[in-house]
């Protein structure tokens, strides 16, 4: 007889079918463009390249990837080069059933070998051919990929500071060739690749380093965050904190400064909970976002939008929040600031991107070996100025 364990994951997994099944059965209504692919291994990180071809009715763009394989000498960075029609296309339907039909869509532009397993990558955003990459060896990687294009044996530049591994980068999107990473040895670290001189270490966290995130308004600003359940607010002319607030009731996993307004960021914590904060006032935060049923892993700021985030926890969804509707009548279920839920991964998601060229086009990655690429149906974004980015009216935020 099989005990009640096997019993219990029997179940789970049944469950989740049944939930997948529903998902693609009503996917034509929800989505846009909606493209799964299977990887040949697990992906922790994903993120759209800046870059984008236009051709005549489709555009050509690149994702990055890394493998995470378990297994020494076989890890790589990837490249994938997708074929995606032009929003006009979407309108033609014989147009858009071409272009998705096309086996190729998804092809393989690039791979760079890996000595271990891949935690995280990011492309600068300055210059997208230089990649930063970190994994289980607590050394950070730099890529140039036209440099390994014309020398298959260039070997990555190095960058040393960290004594453990961890899971997060960030490229400084003011100062090119700035790079902030955090490890699970407590330390932030910033590296400057046009000196290359040692890096500035930031030592004020008492725990594992979750995440750092860059100001997209002030030059020195930078904010770290981790299970010390702290917010630490840098200003990079001095290596002491200049705001340090106990956030959140559990580990926080993510931050990141809002695209707009120079004064908002988001958190996500294992307290299942998006929290908006306000610079100029950190004592208390300005809106609590709760839909999500586990651990928030990360929050994301749309990068054509002031009011809109994304996250992703354990519970296997990616779900668009709109903060132009906190408060507003709504007859679901839901919250009322929930715009959109992917809910087509059946694993545990590890990391999504927002694209800064299609409003809406994202890409998820999950431990199943899966990519989805996918925008949500047009006919869902509530209103015309939501569609162009700026918030049909001012964001109600209060404190809870």
């Amino acid at each position: 007889m099989k005990d009640e364990q096997d019993c219990a994951e029997e179940a789970e997994d049944q469950l989740i079918n049944e939930k997948y099944r529903a998902w693609r059965k009503s996917s034509p209504i929800l989505y846009d463009l909606l493209i799964c692919k299977s990887l040949e291994w697990p992906s922790l990180t994903v993120e759209w390249l800046p870059s984008k071809e236009i051709f005549s009715d489709y555009s050509l763009q690149k994702i990055l990837i890394g493998t995470h394989t378990n297994t020494p000498n076989t890890n790589y960075l990837q490249l994938l080069s997708i074929t995606l029609p032009l929003e006009d296309s979407l309108l033609n339907k014989s147009t858009c059933d071409v272009l998705l039909s096309n086996r190729n869509k998804i092809t393989s532009s690039l791979i760079l070998p890996h000595e271990c397993d891949i935690n995280t990558a990011r492309c600068m955003p300055q210059k997208d051919q230089i990649i930063a990459s970190k994994g289980t060896s607590g050394l950070v990687y730099i890529y140039d990929c036209e440099k390994f294009k014309a020398n298959p044996q260039e070997s990555p530049l190095i960058l040393t500071g960290h004594h453990k591994e961890g899971l997060n980068l960030s490229w400084s999107p003011i100062k090119e060739g700035f790079l902030a990473s955090g490890s699970d040895d407590h330390l932030v670290c910033v590296w400057d690749l046009n000196t290359m001189k040692n890096p500035t270490i930031l030592n004020h966290h008492t725990s594992i380093v979750e995440d750092v995130s860059w100001s997209e308004f002030y030059i020195n600003a930078l904010a770290s965050v981790g299970d010390d359940r702290k917010i630490i607010l840098w200003d990079l002319r001095q290596n002491t904190p200049s705001h340090v607030i106990e956030a959140h009731i559990h580990e926080i996993n993510s931050i990141d400064f809002n695209k707009h307004d120079e004064f908002l960021l988001a958190t996500g914590s294992n307290d299942k909970t998006i929290a908006i904060w306000d610079m100029r006032n950190m004592g208390r935060k300005l809106v609590s976002l709760e839909y999500h049923q586990d651990t928030v892993h990360k929050v994301s700021w749309a990068p054509f939008s002031m009011s809109i985030i994304a996250s992703i926890s354990n519970d296997k969804k990616v779900v668009i929040w709109d903060l132009g509707r906190i408060n507003s009548e709504n007859s679901d279920e839901l919250p009322s600031e929930v715009l959109f839920t992917h809910n087509g991964h059946t694993g545990r998601i590890s990391d999504f991107s927002w694209n800064s060229n299609d409003h809406f086009l994202m890409n998820s990655v999950s431990e199943d070996n899966m990519l989805h690429v996918w925008q949500m149906s047009h006919t869902l974004f509530t209103t015309e100025s939501v569609r162009l980015g700026v918030p049909d009216k001012d964001i109600p935020l209060s404190s809870d």
